[in-house]
């Protein structure tokens, strides 16, 4: 695997299927993409794809900047990507 991409969301639905799609339509292929969301609820629609990992996780913490962080932080130890 060369690269890995992370995204973490919380309540971004609308815009989650777009930078997906984002990833799936460029023409290197040796990529994964890990997803780690932490919406009020799991109602996420994530293609099916040997590349895309989907990662729901609930809140650990009150202050929005530590969740993102705890998110980047468990993605990073999902990936396999050398970059």
């Amino acid at each position: 695997m060369k690269f890995s991409i992370l995204i973490n969301t919380h309540n971004q639905k609308q815009f989650l299927n777009k930078a997906i799609f984002s990833c799936i339509n460029q023409k290197f292929k040796d990529y994964e993409v890990i997803i780690v969301d932490t919406s009020d609820k799991k109602s996420l629609n994530v293609p099916k794809k040997k590349n895309i990992k989907y990662f729901f996780k609930k809140k650990k913490f009150v202050q929005p900047e530590l969740n993102q962080l705890y998110k980047v932080k468990y993605g990073f130890q999902k990936s396999k990507g050398k970059y």
